[in-house]
């Protein structure tokens, strides 16, 4: 059993409320399932749920970063940065109601955008490579 690091990552960043990526054991991929109430599934849809509940050994499903795991990616990227007056206005910009939103604004308007994604790519790369131990399943990396 293997899977592409970058297929994980990607699953990761795509999984919501709504949308569930499960790695089967039996087919070697990664399958998505889209929540029944969102969507109107079709008969492959209907057949990968019906598989997933009576067969849970054999998905392994893609973790959801909670708000918390996301509010501490966020926090530890503003950390990283060099610029005190810069880091301090991050940090008191992003508490309370509507944090994420202020941050997102800021990342954007003080052109931290590629800085921000490649930290974000990390912390999903880690989270990847952790699921996959916990799981059983060899990563391979990207050949780039």
């Amino acid at each position: 059993m293997s899977i592409l690091l970058r297929d994980v990552t990607d699953a990761l960043t795509l999984t919501n409320d709504h949308t569930h990526y499960f790695y089967d054991r039996e087919t070697d991929e990664l399958v998505m399932l889209i929540d029944q109430s969102f969507s109107v599934p079709d008969a492959n849809m209907r057949k990968l749920a019906r598989a997933v509940k009576r067969t849970p050994e054999r998905f392994a499903e893609i973790p959801v970063l909670s708000p918390g795991e996301q509010y501490q990616a966020m926090q530890a990227f503003i950390s990283t940065m060099e610029d005190e007056k810069m880091r301090n206005l991050f940090f008191r910009q992003t508490q309370g109601p509507e944090c994420f939103r202020r941050f997102f604004v800021m990342v954007e308007g003080f052109g931290y955008t590629k800085a921000w994604e490649l930290f974000q790519k990390l912390i999903y790369e880690g989270v990847a490579r952790e699921w996959c131990r916990e799981n059983g399943i060899n990563v391979e990396e990207d050949k780039e």
